[in-house]
This record gives structure tokens, C-alpha cells and sequence, in this order.
């Protein structure tokens, strides 16, 4: 259950997270860049160089009310009227800047922000949320200069937190440890600070060190929405699912008519194979916001997994090697449990279809069986693979070769020659037949679904597979390494693209009770076999 920060930010949006923006006599809350515990005096963060005038200040009310509405045009045509009375409210450009900051505006917000500070640089609030907006730029380094200046003014505990996670994204693991130290100093019940630490610390290498401060997280007992979703995020990245959920629930206590909450965790639910309670909360999410455009997705996915779950293979044998495809049938949010993975139905046959169509060129039966043959007598990725390994050696030249040279010409020949450099000897033989034959067991799956062969033929043909994997690796886990570096192999781009995506599924497949590669030992009894019938 992977987000983009700005599909992240939008949560954290709707779950109320709090700032304080300073206006002379009077304080105004409204939604966004700080946490619900920030301060509720600015008297030791800013100066302001003027009062407003009592009409701003009233103005400054109506903006606030509009705020914690959403009503972003509303509330902006108040600013408006602050800036035409004064245009050199540092105020009325601070809000505006966070209008623009809640609309996906990012570059309008820091000009708005920067405006505010050219007026009151004494201002943290402007500071802070300048730095907020670089972070969703992913402008790291600009960040964590604003945040300094924020801290240098009023060293707050989520100043200390953000600059820490600018720093762990610039690969800055030993400061982002340190400021997340900082602001857990200043608040030792702030989760956020100390899951930013554990990121830190596993890119370290330091797991014990990490392992208790998750646990020290994990143990917090949380009440606001800002906490409660950074962990919830991070739980579920993690693929520690059934946490993840209690942190939705404890969210949807706050917000019950939050649809996003109640799709996140029916999501979590999915992933977790409770389907019953999946359907219950993506019903909710529907409820709540009608005109969403992605319940009918949904509601076929549920009803795919239900369907997976109710047409498990008929063997231990059979379902090992229908797992040696869980990567990929995870990746696409299919079932692990049954030879087709989802429902036979139009949709799912269309898309598989075009799948087949544009990633291998099947259409027939025949290009099917000859595809297969294809990769299982070593004419994949495995056999390039092994071209490079001679290139390398010296024993040919790249130009020699009419697929390296097209590598050349396409740009992929350093990054592929990088990656053989790097696994060749580690590898050795095997190269990355775990990607080929995986990818088999898959496309086999496909043609079941599309009735390009019967059941029996489909285990008949991935039987054998089954066994060579077996054969050549030791665990589920070196076989799904090997497989990603093969896809990395593959295509660099949508290796480094999907890693956090991989990453996750990864954990939950090694971790999760129900996965096969948990159920499963490596060395189930592969021989052990059924008469097959037809079941579709």
C-alpha cells in the first residue's frame, strides 16, 4: 500500500494538522503545516514589525473560519482584501502562501512565504512552512536551511523532526539521527521523530538501534490525527499491517466520515486477505465521497482476492509453485493462491490480454508454448545477461553483439554492464534465471486465465519450473533478491521506480501468516502431485 507524498499530503490534510500563524494580538488556527501539540503562543518565535489594522484582524478571523473549512477560493478572496487595505501584511502573505501550499500550488507558496519573510524574517511559522513547501518539492537541502532558520528563532520539536527527514533524504543518516534526537529531547511521546531515526539507523546498518526505537513508537500511546498518520504510513510501509490498522481505527475514532481513512484501511485489510472487512470500509469510503472515481477498481479487487481465496491450488506442491510468482501477482494486486490469481471474468480477461499482447507478443496458443520454451531453455534476460558476463571478461565486444548494441544506442549499456559488474560473481551460473523463471511461472498463470491451455497443462508446464528453482536456490528470500536484480537487470528505471513498492511487498511475503512463502518451506515435497480437472 504504497503513496506519493502528494497523494500522503493530501491524508495528512484531511486528518486536520495543525499551525499557528502569528497576527499581532491575535493567534489564528488553522490546518497544515505543524503538528496538533504546536505551540499556542508565538511570543517567543516572531516579532511582528506592525500591528494589524482592526479591520485585517477582522478580516484574519473570516480566514480562519474559511480555513478550517477548506474553503481555499473563499479564503482567498479575504487575503485579497487584507493585502489590497495592506499590502505589506506579513500575515495576509503567510496565508495566502498556505492556500496556495493546500492547492498543489508549491511554487506560489514559496513566493508568497518568501514575501511574508522579506516583511517579518523574525517570523519561524514563515520560515517552517516555506521550508514544509520545498520538502513537498523534494527541494531537500532548500528545506532544511529554511527549517534552520525556523530553529534559530524557536527550536520547536517538529522544526527539529522536519529537518531531520530533509536530511535522511538527502542520505544525511548521521543528522537526521541527531535532530531527530533533538526534537525527541524536547518531546519524548513524538512517534514521527523517532520513526524518522529508524530509517535512519537501518540505512546505517544499525538494526538493533532501530528495532527499539520502532518498538518505542510502536508503544506510544497516540491521540492526534498528525501522529497517528505518520505512523500509520509508516506501519504499513513496513508491512506490519495489523499495527497499521489499529492506527486507522484509532484515526477513523477521530474522523468517522473521513473516506480517505476508511480506504486506507480497507487497504490494509486487502493486504491482509480480510476481505469481509475490506468490503465493510471501502462501502464507507464510498458513502462518504460518492463521486470518487475509484470505487468500481476497488470493489473488482475485492471481489479478485475473494475469488483467489476461494480457488486455492489443490496441492502444497502446487501452490509452492504458484508462489514463485507471488512477486509479480502482488505487484499487479493479484491473488497468491490460485492458479488464475483473479475471477475469469471480461475485464480481467481483456487486461491480461493486452498484457500478454504488448509485453510478449502472445496472442495464440502457439506464440504461448513457443514463449515459454523461449525462456526455459535460457533465451530471457538470462541469456543477455550471460553476454555481458563474456563482454566483461573481454572475451567479446559490445558491438559484436546486435542486442548490446542496441543497448548502446538506447543508453542502457552502462547501467546493465554496472549491475553485471556488481552480482556476476556473486551469481555466478544461476545469472538471473530466478527473473526468467519466474516471469514463466507468471506467464503460464496468464495463459490459464486467457484459456490459452487447461489446468493440467498449466501445472504440467510449471511443474518442472517449480522444481528447477527449487533446485538452484536455497530460500524464498534469495530467489526474490536474485528475481529483482534480474528486473533491475531488466529495466533500471522501473527498478528504481517501484523499489519502495518492492520493498514493502517483500516484508509482507517473508512476514505475513498468510503468505505461501510462509506457509510454505522452501523444501516442500515437489513431487507430491493430484489428478487435475478442469475447475473453471
Amino acid at each position: 500500500m504504497g503513496y506519493s507524498k502528494k497523494e500522503f499530503s493530501q491524508r495528512l490534510a484531511s486528518v486536520g494538522i495543525i499551525t499557528t500563524i502569528a497576527i499581532g494580538s491575535v493567534l489564528l488556527t488553522t490546518a497544515c503545516s505543524k503538528p496538533a501539540d504546536a505551540p499556542t503562543s508565538n511570543s517567543q518565535q516572531s516579532v511582528a514589525p506592525k500591528a494589524e489594522t482592526k479591520e485585517n484582524l477582522e478580516l484574519l478571523k473570516k480566514v480562519k473560519a474559511l480555513l478550517d473549512g477548506e474553503k481555499y477560493d473563499q479564503a482567498k478572496t479575504v487575503v485579497e482584501k487584507m493585502l489590497a487595505n495592506d499590502a505589506n501584511s506579513a500575515n495576509a502573505h503567510h496565508c495566502l502562501a498556505y492556500i496556495y501550499h493546500q492547492t498543489e500550488k508549491l511554487d506560489k507558496a514559496i513566493d508568497e512565504y518568501t514575501r511574508a519573510l522579506e516583511i517579518n524574517p523574525q517570523e519561524a511559522d514563515s520560515w517552517h512552512a516555506r521550508g514544509n513547501s520545498y520538502l513537498k518539492k523534494k527541494l531537500y537541502e532548500k528545506a532544511a536551511i529554511d527549517f534552520s532558520k525556523a530553529l534559530m528563532i524557536h527550536p520547536a520539536h517538529y522544526t527539529w523532526y522536519l529537518r531531520s527527514c530533509a536530511y535522511l533524504e538527502q542520505g544525511l543518516y548521521e543528522k537526521a539521527i541527531a535532530d531527530a534526537n533533538q526534537s525527541i529531547a524536547l518531546n519524548s511521546n513524538y512517534a514521527p521523530a523517532y520513526l524518522t531515526k529508524v530509517s535512519a539507523e537501518r540505512k546505517l546498518g544499525l538494526e538493533s538501534e532501530a528495532a527499539t526505537d520502532l518498538a518505542q513508537a510502536k508503544s506510544l500511546k497516540l491521540t492526534d490525527g498528525y501522529q497517528l498518520s505518520i505512523r500509520e504510513e509508516f506501519l504499513s510501509e513496513d508491512a506490519d499491517l495489523e499495527a497499521a490498522v489499529t492506527d486507522c481505527t484509532a484515526i477513523i475514532k477521530l474522523f468517522p466520515m473521513s473516506s480517505d481513512w476508511h480506504y486506507t484501511r480497507a487497504r490494509c485489510y486487502l493486504d491482509l486477505e480480510k476481505v469481509k472487512e475490506a468490503r465493510a470500509d471501502f462501502d464507507l469510503a464510498n458513502k462518504y465521497d460518492p463521486k470518487n472515481d475509484w470505487y468500481d477498481d476497488w470493489a473488482a479487487t475485492v471481489n479478485n482476492i475473494e475469488y483467489d481465496l476461494s480457488h486455492r491450488a489443490k496441492t502444497p506442491a502446487q501452490q509452492w509453485a504458484i508462489a514463485c510468482s507471488s512477486m509479480l501477482f502482488a505487484t499487479n494486486g493479484q491473488g497468491l493462491h490460485s492458479l488464475s490469481g483473479r475471477a475469469f471474468t471480461e475485464e480481467n480477461k481483456r487486461s491480461k490480454q493486452i498484457a500478454l499482447e504488448e509485453v510478449w507478443g502472445v496472442s495464440s496458443r502457439v506464440d504461448l508454448l513457443t514463449a515459454l520454451q523461449n525462456l526455459k531453455n535460457n533465451g530471457g534476460h538470462n541469456y543477455l545477461w550471460q553476454t555481458y558476463i563474456k563482454i566483461k571478461k573481454g572475451e567479446i565486444k559490445p558491438g559484436d553483439v546486435k542486442e548490446v548494441a542496441e543497448d548502446i544506442l538506447s543508453g542502457e549499456f552502462k547501467e546493465r554492464l554496472a549491475v553485471v559488474s556488481e552480482y556476476g560473481d556473486t551469481f555466478g551460473d544461476r545469472g538471473i534465471s530466478a527473473w526468467d523463471l519466474c516471469r514463466y511461472v507468471n506467464l503460464v498463470r496468464g495463459g490459464y486465465l486467457l484459456g490459452l491451455v487447461s489446468e493440467k497443462e498449466a501445472y504440467d508446464l510449471i511443474m518442472p519450473v517449480a522444481m528447477k528453482i527449487q533446485q538452484t536456490y536455497s530460500s524464498w528470500e534469495q530467489m526474490n533478491d536474485e528475481y529483482l536484480i534480474g528486473r533491475k537487470f531488466w529495466s533500471h528505471k522501473e527498478w528504481q521506480e517501484d523499489t519502495l513498492k518492492t520493498t514493502r511487498i517483500t516484508k509482507r511475503l517473508l512476514t505475513q501468516k498468510s503468505s505461501p512463502w510462509v506457509a510454505l518451506p522452501w523444501d516442500t515435497d515437489l513431487n507430491c502431485n493430484t489428478k487435475i480437472e478442469s475447475s473453471n
